[in-house]
């Protein structure tokens, strides 16, 4: 929006105002915690926000919802922005006991659908959140990487050690586990790495992790920057995309998915119906179960064993990035949506 020639502010918990790329930040004090950031940090987000008096109100996070409506009682005109089907999401939420998710979804469910009732339009991450909500009001932008980001590497494919990268943050449910059990499945005759970039959530996961036999294979970097991510990948045969099958996240379309294609490389990825459209309509990667190592590190040893198809895989992921999965084509639709509003 910024590049476009928008006056954009970002508010959001920070230590303090910025401007970065053209966007102004306003901070809000950095909550305490969960409980702290709903009740007291979304009071602090709706009280500037009103104080900026803008045209456009656009919010991502579920816990704004609340404070899209206050504005929306102001006159403001008010997006809501869904990246995830929020019902879905609450049951595997680990931070909500296991007897409260149901009620919680259900709840969440009906606050979002007369929510959206009021508010001006929604964005939706995917196809499938978008059927979530009333088609005339919605519109998808899916969140495609932008291709100046993650040049090609230096280092040439057939080169690189036995590799494969995971890229996020590190969960449960994202396939922690899974990922490193497989790489204790892999023979020692591959001198295999797993390369893991990002926080593990909760602390007791790391620890756990650490304690599986796969993790001597594990190279953990912790959190990277957009800036770092190049190399990362640039050392890779792989990138691993192994979400498990919960209801938020089988419709899902992560970034780093397409972030991998990206950079050139082929990924191993959960057997989802929607992953399984790409990957064959692109031929870039594997399909796995998520939930059985074994099969993971069938798939990584397959990739290792044929660096000539890997590569071709890669490539083939990368020009279909370049020519449809990228953030280009998704910022029309979102500024088409902003015009059509502001008119």
């Amino acid at each position: 929006m910024a590049d476009t020639g928008y006056d954009v502010t970002l508010i959001a918990p920070c230590s303090g105002d910025n401007v970065v790329s053209g966007v102004k930040i306003t901070g809000v004090p950095v909550p305490s915690s969960r409980l702290h950031r709903m009740l007291v940090t979304s009071r602090q987000i709706f009280s500037t926000a009103l104080k900026l008096n803008a045209d456009v109100y656009h919010f991502h996070d579920p816990e704004l919802i609340p404070v899209g409506l206050l504005l929306k009682l102001h006159g403001k005109c008010v997006i809501y922005d869904s990246h995830e089907n929020l019902p879905g999401d609450l049951l595997t939420k680990e931070w909500l006991h296991p007897r409260l998710r149901y009620a919680a979804s259900k709840v969440a469910a009906t606050v979002q659908t007369l929510a959206v009732r009021m508010f001006d339009a929604v964005i939706a991450a995917t196809a499938p959140v978008a059927k979530l909500f009333p088609s005339q009001k919605t519109a998808i932008v899916q969140n495609f990487p932008r291709v100046e980001e993650l040049p090609p590497s230096n280092q040439d494919y057939q080169s690189r050690g036995n590799v494969a990268i995971y890229v996020g943050d590190i969960t449960g449910i994202r396939g922690a586990v899974e990922m490193v059990r497989a790489m204790a499945a892999i023979s020692l005759s591959y001198d295999p790495t797993l390369l893991m970039a990002g926080n593990i959530y909760p602390q007791q996961l790391e620890r756990d992790l650490q304690n599986e036999c796969g993790w001597e294979r594990v190279t953990y970097v912790g959190f990277c920057s957009r800036t770092e991510l190049p190399t990362l990948l640039g050392k890779a045969r792989m990138g691993l995309v192994l979400l498990h099958p919960v209801p938020n996240l089988i419709d899902a379309q992560p970034v780093k998915l397409f972030e991998y294609l990206c950079a050139g490389i082929p990924i191993v990825a959960s057997d989802f119906p929607l992953w399984r459209k790409l990957v064959d309509q692109v031929g870039c990667g594997l399909l796995v179960n998520p939930l059985k190592p074994d099969e993971i590190a069938e798939a990584i040893c397959w990739i290792l064993n044929h660096p000539i198809e890997a590569e071709a895989m890669g490539n083939r992921g990368r020009e279909a990035v370049h020519r449809i999965f990228n953030w280009d084509n998704e910022a029309r639709s979102l500024l088409n949506l902003y015009g059509r509003i502001l008119n």
